[in-house]
């Protein structure tokens, strides 16, 4: 149990009761941008549920700092690992699977720039969004994205 001070998230997860609260605190993590913490939360999450295909998701969104760099090679290559992982659990709702989608369009192999990939990743939290409209997470992280989706420039 963290004591951690991040606000109010709201995230149902299919996974297990039980890392409910830590996987929320980690989503708080990255909303507060506290991506080394965000990641050490989806850690302890696998730790007690290792079939929570959701908290790979997040550790793919802790490797996603997207208002501030632009990703390395390895970070995309691990990424996409955090995305194939949780393509292959079973334990994940539709919506879940949607978040997790929205990953892979970012982190898919090949040789997009950056900026496509973050265009291709805020068109894919739009859908979310809209597929998902009380969803306030979908509407921050789609949020977040729309703000990196925009050239430096």
């Amino acid at each position: 149990m963290s004591s951690e001070k991040l606000g109010n998230v709201s995230f149902p997860t299919s996974c297990s009761s039980k890392v409910q609260s830590e996987f929320e605190t980690g989503v708080g993590s990255l909303h507060s941008f506290e991506y080394d913490k965000a990641m050490r939360h989806f850690n302890d999450v696998l730790e007690h549920d290792p079939n929570c295909a959701i908290a790979h998701w997040g550790e793919a969104m802790a490797l996603y700092h997207q208002l501030w760099n632009i990703p390395s090679e390895k970070d995309l290559a691990e990424g996409w690992q955090f995305v194939q992982k949780a393509q292959a659990e079973s334990e994940q709702s539709p919506r879940e699977r949607e978040y997790i989608q929205a990953m892979a369009v970012f982190y898919k192999p090949g040789k997009q720039s950056a900026g496509d990939r973050a265009t291709a990743y805020s068109q894919a939290m739009g859908t979310l969004h809209e597929d998902w409209p009380s969803d306030e997470e979908a509407t921050v992280f789609y949020a977040l994205s729309l703000l990196a989706a925009e050239p430096p420039s």
